[in-house]
C-alpha cells in the first residue's frame, strides 16, 4: 500500500476508513500526512496490518478532531518513526487498540498521542525494549488514567522522555520488570502527574546517566518510592527526580553500596527540592 501520501485530507462528508484484508504492511512514507486535519473522519480499521514500516503512519491522523477509534490490534512492529505525530490532538480519539504490539523502534510512538485528552487506556504490554526516544513525548497531556509496560525490562536512551508529561489523570504505572534505565531513558517521565499514586519499579537495578532526572517532578499525590534493587547509578542519574513532591514522605535504596557510584558524586543532585515531607 503505497498511494495515499499527502491525500484525502480533506473529504466534505463524515466517513470512517478500513484498510483492506489483503494489506498487512504500511510501507515507509505510506501514509505520511494522509488524513492530517481530516475532521469528517470518524474511525479507522487496520484490520489485518501486523508492521508499520518507517513513517508509515508519519502524521496520519494529526489534527483530525473528530476521530473516535483506532483499530491497530494486529499490529506486532512498529519501525522507527512509524506512529511519528500520527494521532497528535485527536482530541476525541477514545480507543486506540496497539495489545499486540511486541517492538516498537527509534520515535516510533514519538508525540503519537499528544493531548489526545480523552484517551484513557493504553496497553502494550508485549513490548519488551523501548529504543531511543521510542515514547518521547507519546502520551504527553494525554487523558491516560493506568500504564502498564510489565514486560518492559530495558528502557534505551530518551526512551520514555517526557512520555507521559502532564497527564493529570495517570494514577498507576506498571514497569515491574524493568531492570535497566539508559542515558536519560526516564528523563521528565511522569513529570507533572498530579494523581500519580503508584510505580512499580521494584526490579530496577541499573539507572544510567540521567536516567531518572525530573523523572516524577511535580508528581504531588507521591507519597512513597522504594528502589530495593537498584545498585548501579551514572552521574545526575537521580537528579531534580522528586523535585515539588509535596508529600512524598520516604524514598529508598536499600541496596546501594559505596561502589553503586563510581567516581561521580551528583547522582542525587536537587532530587528532593520542594519535597517538605521527606525527613
Amino acid at each position: 500500500l503505497t498511494i495515499f501520501n499527502h491525500t484525502l485530507q480533506k473529504p466534505s462528508i463524515s466517513f470512517t476508513w478500513t484498510v483492506p484484508d489483503t494489506v498487512t504492511t504500511i510501507g515507509s512514507s505510506c501514509l505520511s500526512y494522509a488524513f492530517k486535519d481530516c475532521v469528517s473522519l470518524t474511525s479507522v480499521d487496520f484490520k489485518n496490518v501486523t508492521t508499520i514500516n518507517d513513517k508509515g503512519l508519519f502524521y496520519a491522523f494529526q489534527g483530525c478532531s473528530n476521530l473516535t477509534s483506532a483499530n491497530l490490534s494486529k499490529v506486532t512492529t512498529i519501525d522507527d518513526n512509524g506512529l511519528f505525530y500520527a494521532f497528535n490532538g485527536c482530541s476525541k480519539l477514545t480507543s486506540v487498540d496497539l495489545s499486540n504490539v511486541t517492538s516498537i523502534g527509534g520515535n516510533g510512538l514519538s508525540n503519537a498521542f499528544k493531548s489526545c485528552s480523552r484517551l484513557t487506556t493504553m496497553h502494550l504490554d508485549k513490548v519488551t525494549t523501548i529504543k531511543d526516544y521510542g515514547l518521547d513525548s507519546a502520551f504527553y497531556r494525554s487523558g491516560v488514567t493506568s500504564v502498564d509496560f510489565n514486560n518492559v525490562t530495558t528502557i534505551n536512551a530518551y526512551g520514555l522522555n517526557n512520555a507521559f508529561d502532564g497527564c493529570s489523570n495517570l494514577t498507576s504505572v506498571d514497569l515491574s520488570n524493568l531492570t535497566t534505565v539508559d542515558s536519560y531513558g526516564l528523563n521528565g517521565a511522569f513529570k507533572d502527574c498530579s494523581n500519580l499514586t503508584s510505580v512499580d519499579l521494584s526490579n530496577l537495578a541499573v539507572v544510567d546517566s540521567g536516567g531518572l532526572v525530573t523523572a516524577f517532578r511535580g508528581c504531588t499525590s507521591l507519597t512513597t518510592m522504594s528502589f530495593d534493587k537498584v545498585s548501579s547509578i551514572g552521574p545526575s542519574g537521580f537528579q531534580g527526580a522528586f523535585n515539588i513532591c509535596s508529600n512524598l514522605t520516604t524514598v529508598s535504596f536499600p541496596a546501594l553500596t559505596t561502589s553503586s557510584f563510581g567516581t561521580s558524586t551528583n547522582q542525587f543532585d536537587g532530587m528532593l527540592v520542594g519535597c517538605t515531607g521527606v525527613s
